[in-house]
């Protein structure tokens, strides 16, 4: 790895923004102290990564090593991002469901405990390899199958089961069963102006305007 390579990197990290703290560290180390850690968008991430891959002196603590002495390289995997899906099923012998989840891509499949990190800005790492995912909304739920496991959802929870489930982001590959998915229907849309008086007006021809629309039975404002 040459020194021009060495300076691109260091001007691409200056580009960051420092992330500021309270710690003794940076009130001990003033300027230099904050700026030995950096807040990278993902935009930036993703051309930087591969690079400081490249000089095989990026990489994680080996956690063979309890005293975290010892370096283990990171090598970029450059196959495409990785997708996170989710499924629910029922549980053979028990009254409940089951919501899991599986990272996928093209011909490979990786349980959501196998990486060793997953940041919501897309970072993926797991033994020995860095590389992407899909980044989402549904970041919660890897997280809590990733720290809990399958989530066990009761048969009798199924309401407030249904409720939260469809309520919540979730990506964009979902599996469920056929008693547990949303039905669908076609409804024209009613528009309906409403005029209310504001609380504190100058005038009383003051009017404030929301717009709604009326789907057979249910009402959704405009935003």
């Amino acid at each position: 790895m040459t020194e021009a390579a060495d300076r691109d990197i260091l001007t691409m990290l200056l580009g960051g923004n420092p992330d500021y703290d309270d710690t003794f560290a940076s009130l001990r180390e003033g300027d230099a102290g904050r700026n030995s850690r950096l807040g990278l968008p993902s935009a930036l991430l993703e051309t930087l990564i591969p690079r400081l891959c490249a000089t095989a002196r990026f990489g994680r603590p080996d956690s063979s090593d309890s005293r975290a002495l010892r370096f283990q390289p990171l090598v970029y995997d450059e196959g495409p991002r990785w997708q996170f899906s989710m499924t629910v099923e029922a549980l053979p012998g028990e009254d409940a469901w089951q919501v899991g989840g599986m990272f996928f891509r093209p011909d490979e499949r990786m349980t959501p405990t196998e990486p060793i990190l997953v940041m919501k800005n897309g970072l993926l790492v797991r033994s020995g390899i860095v590389g992407f995912m899909e980044p989402g909304p549904w970041q919660e739920w890897i997280e809590l199958i990733r720290r809990t496991g399958p989530v066990r959802v009761p048969f009798r929870d199924k309401e407030e089961f249904l409720r939260l489930f469809w309520a919540s982001p979730l990506p964009p590959t979902v599996d469920v069963p056929d008693e547990l998915k949303l039905s669908e229907a076609t409804a024209i849309a009613v528009p309906r102006l409403v005029l209310t008086r504001p609380p504190i007006a100058r005038t009383k021809e003051t009017l404030d305007a929301a717009l709604w629309f009326d789907y057979e039975g249910g009402s959704v404002a405009h935003r």
